[in-house]
């Protein structure tokens, strides 16, 4: 293993990247979270095509620090399943993350804008992506949870 990991391909560093997500994913899920699922205050997705659930388990990890409660519905979420699971959870405030422009769809923020909670399309894929202008934009892990937090505080939560 450690053969692969020296190597500075793009292979090797796709490898890398995935054992530190295996190592390090089980630790932040493994931290308490202040409430169950389906009474989530946010709700966090990757985008539709997207993979990489790291930085949604970290933002759950700090959410729970503060006892801000949260649902990760993980990797590749479809636009019409992350709009029913808004629907039915009725969260304040939904993240959308996108690491790459490939992953970043503007059509499934402008779907969930009109499912009522504060919309947050997360992470670096969507900075060059055509957004409605009631999307807030978060290019970082950083950003998103000082979004959330702004947005939990100001906007009053949804009925249900």
């Amino acid at each position: 293993m450690w053969t692969i990991l020296s190597r500075s391909d793009a292979a090797a560093a796709v490898i890398a990247e995935r054992l530190f997500t295996q190592t390090v994913s089980p630790i932040l899920t493994a931290i308490r979270r202040p409430h169950d699922r389906a009474s989530a205050q946010v709700l966090l997705a990757c985008a539709a095509e997207e993979h990489h659930t790291l930085p949604l388990d970290v933002l759950a990890a700090a959410l729970a620090e503060d006892g801000i409660s949260s649902c990760v519905l993980g990797a590749r979420v479809p636009s019409q399943a992350l709009a029913t699971a808004a629907g039915r959870l009725r969260p304040a405030v939904v993240a959308a993350w996108s690491q790459t422009r490939d992953t970043a769809d503007p059509r499934q923020i402008t779907a969930l804008l009109t499912a009522g909670p504060a919309m947050i399309a997360a992470g670096p894929g969507w900075t060059s992506a055509a957004l409605p202008t009631s999307a807030n934009l978060s290019s970082n892990v950083a950003a998103a949870l000082t979004q959330t937090r702004t947005l939990l505080r100001t906007s009053p939560p949804t009925q249900r």
